[in-house]
């Protein structure tokens, strides 16, 4: 009888949260679990397809803040014809929307993913504490791609008391690992062959501090006439 498991994201396209579960079971045995993928947004076809190709079935479901019940109504429904046993939610604030409808579900493991930390002010910062508290109250196990992310939707004091598991986004190295020839390559088709690069790969948000990484390359630029930013 095989274990199964409903990983539930935001989207399924060339983000982190997908690129974080298609490393870590693209290197598992998968023969005892049954994966199946919820996706608040339309799926991204070619990433899709290498989901499937790993034994995931992917569902879409509406957006929460278009259709809220409808979009509940059709996760309740996905969890019961498939009699999930496991729920992992990797939607860091709002967690405990999916975590609770697994409980009415009778699902019996639900698990709540922390993905990134944010540093939020004024009226919002009780709302999303609210968030917080009620995703601790509805989930069984807890989950942080680091310390900074743990401590944001769980609290300093679970941190240190050790709730919370770790779960770093790994990656296949080898295919990062260095080869002179696609560098040459991809310097002549930026035009930056002789120049002292800085990168950075990441999306334009807040958490990704690019006005931090742009106070730092300054100070390199200034001791560097030939220095190049490229994110």
């Amino acid at each position: 009888m095989k274990i199964k498991i409903a990983h539930v994201a935001g989207g399924l396209t060339t983000g982190g949260v997908e690129a974080v579960l298609h490393n870590y079971f693209s290197h598992m045995n998968r023969d005892d679990y049954e994966l199946h993928y919820i996706s608040y947004d339309k799926p991204n076809e070619e990433v899709k397809k290498r989901f499937e190709e790993l034994g995931f079935c992917v569902h879409e479901v509406y957006k929460k803040k278009e259709h809220f019940f409808k979009s509940c109504m059709q996760v309740v429904k996905i969890l019961k014809e498939h009699d999930i046993q496991i729920i992992h939610s990797h939607m860091t604030l709002v967690c405990f929307i999916t975590s609770f409808l697994a409980k009415l579900c009778g699902v019996k493991v639900t698990i709540a993913h922390s993905h990134l930390a944010q540093h939020i002010t004024g009226f919002k910062k009780y709302i999303y504490g609210f968030f917080k508290w009620l995703t601790k109250i509805t989930s069984d196990y807890y989950i942080a791609c680091g310390k900074e992310a743990a401590v944001y939707l769980y609290g300093k004091k679970d941190v240190e008391r050790g709730k919370i598991m770790l779960m770093h986004n790994a990656i296949d190295t080898e295919r990062f690992s260095y080869n002179k020839d696609i560098r040459e390559q991809m310097r002549k088709q930026l035009g930056i062959e002789n120049s002292f690069c800085v990168g950075h790969v990441g999306r334009f948000t807040e958490q990704k501090n690019h006005m931090y990484l742009i106070d730092i390359f300054k100070e390199i630029a200034d001791g560097k006439e030939n220095a190049v930013l490229l994110l």
